[in-house]
């Protein structure tokens, strides 16, 4: 995806429905390394609706995991994500989404093709807990039960 009015890739891209308003809603951010270093990454609302809507235009030709999410909540842990979730307008379908793509072993983003037997059950092991709480914490901000 590409902001309005940016040239056309080399490369084809796959077209995000969610895209442009991802775009919109970045954040700044300013380090310095070698040299002053900016960088814009969207809130984390969009960040979850955005790789939910990469997965469903993805399937089911590339049964890729979804792994860079997970990694993000648990880096930030599900009650830090929850709470941007919680506050978002799109709440209901960005955890429903959550819920479809873990709701166990065989959902969608667990599914590592890479990994087989114990490796998968110890990778899913992990997985499965923190998107529960997620889900969890989630669902009672909003005043109901998981569906």
């Amino acid at each position: 995806m590409s902001p309005q009015g940016t040239p056309t890739p080399a490369a084809p891209r796959t077209e995000l429905t969610c895209g442009e308003r991802v775009f919109a809603g970045v954040r700044g951010l300013r380090f310095r390394a070698a040299r002053d270093v900016r960088l814009k990454t969207p809130n984390e609302m969009d960040f979850v609706l955005m790789k939910l809507d990469a997965m469903r235009i993805r399937r089911p030709r590339n049964r890729k995991d979804a792994f860079d999410l997970h990694a993000d909540v648990r880096k930030k842990a599900p009650a830090v994500v929850n709470k941007a979730v919680a506050a978002a307008p799109e709440r209901d379908d960005g955890l429903q989404g959550l819920h479809e793509v873990f709701a166990d072993e065989n959902a969608g983003g667990v599914l590592a093709e890479s990994l087989e037997g114990m490796d998968r059950k110890l990778v899913a092991g992990d997985v499965l807990p923190t998107f529960a709480e997620l889900r969890r914490l989630g669902w009672a901000a909003a005043g109901r039960s998981l569906r």
